[in-house]
């Protein structure tokens, strides 16, 4: 994995993580590494087509379910919304299939943006752009949001994507949700409820695709523990196919849901992503950003004199991972010890002085891709 630290310049100097190549074999680091959260939820920062060695997985803090009677509660990983399939012709966009002619991943921890920019050639020689940006709120903390740039840069294209709300995720082979209702509203909404299996805690999740393009064909589909959404369309030579993806996850573990039957919870989740949809992206990250700024880098941000401009990223890498960890919002929960990144010790927490002491002394001195 190569990675570069001090990438940024102006007011994002020394805020930005980035990878600069494409490795198969290490994509759990940097899914760990670049991890998008706000406290209530954590999403690894994984790709959106599907590689082997690659982990979907997306924590929400306090959930935890017990799948067996001799287990452990663990924090479940909730059906996965970031995913999707997408197809160039007959191509589907897999970059060890296809030659890499660009590639770099970064997160920025000033704004909580994480941005993948790649340029590869498909069999027949001809080029394709894409820009893939992210970001888990800070000023709703329900959400997910999701921005696509695809551009055919040397022949028109056959365009397919299929992306939705996946239900078959697991906590390593271990499945701790029993599947619920499936349904679509408004005629585009994507909405799933699943209910762990001991704890018996309602994730209601919805899910919408806005494309806005001329001559679009979409179509719905369900599957076990799946459904999504179908979309084709013709890329056109050198104009830029733009579509989001916004998803909102609501529990019945809320604070602020706390009595509430699945029916109001449901009302809830399509109300927010009624109005997600009504924002757009562009608008929901700049409200994300400004909540950032002022609950965190306006208050929390060390600045520090050394010869080595990777310590002062270092300390902000250790700011932005504790904010995004820990769940300010919910005083009944607890900073687990791996926060919400990954299944390590399952969610749970430790002495809370020692857990600090550790992580500020992994900072010193070390190289960033050994604090996970």
């Amino acid at each position: 994995m190569s990675m570069k630290y001090n990438v940024g310049t102006g007011k994002d100097e020394n805020f930005i993580i980035a990878e600069s190549e494409f490795d198969s074999k290490n994509l759990g680091k940097c899914e760990s590494i670049m991890y998008l959260g706000n406290g209530y939820m954590g999403v690894r920062n994984t790709m959106e087509e599907d590689y082997l060695y690659q982990k979907r997985a997306c924590y929400v803090a306090g959930t935890f379910n017990k799948s067996e009677e001799n287990e452990v509660p663990e924090l479940p990983n909730a059906p996965d919304v970031l995913g999707m399939k997408l197809f160039f012709d007959d191509d589907e966009l897999d970059l060890n299939q296809m030659t890499i002619l660009d590639y770099s991943k970064t997160l920025n921890l000033r704004t909580g943006m994480g941005e993948r920019e790649v340029t590869v050639k498909n069999k027949d020689g001809f080029r394709i752009k894409l820009l893939f940006k992210r970001f888990v709120s800070m000023d709703n903390l329900h959400l997910i949001a999701q921005k696509i740039y695809i551009t055919a840069l040397d022949a028109d294209m056959d365009f397919y994507l299929s992306t939705g709300i996946n239900g078959q995720m697991t906590n390593s082979g271990t499945q701790n949700f029993f599947e619920g209702d499936k349904r679509i509203f408004d005629g585009k909404i994507m909405n799933t409820v699943f209910r762990t299996t001991q704890s018996e805690i309602d994730f209601i999740i919805s899910s919408i695709v806005n494309m806005q393009e001329e001559s679009t064909s979409i179509k719905v589909y369900m599957d076990r523990r799946k459904i999504g959404t179908e979309i084709s369309t013709k890329l056109k030579k050198g104009n830029p196919l733009i579509f989001e993806k916004l998803s909102v996850i609501h529990t019945s573990r809320d604070a602020d849901a706390e009595g509430f039957s699945k029916e109001q919870l449901l009302d809830i989740s399509l109300q927010n992503i009624r109005e997600a949809e009504k924002m757009g992206f562009d608008s929901l990250f700049d409200k994300s950003q400004s909540v950032f700024m002022e609950k965190v880098w306006n208050n929390c941000d060390v600045k520090i004199n050394s010869e080595n401009p990777f310590d002062q990223l270092a300390l902000r890498f250790s700011v932005y991972h504790l904010t995004v960890m820990t769940p300010a919002h919910d005083e009944r929960m607890g900073i687990g010890a791996k926060g919400l990144s990954g299944e390590g010790f399952k969610g749970h927490s430790f002495g809370i002085q020692k857990f600090f002491a550790c992580r500020f002394l992994y900072m010193k001195g070390q190289k960033l891709q050994r604090v996970f």
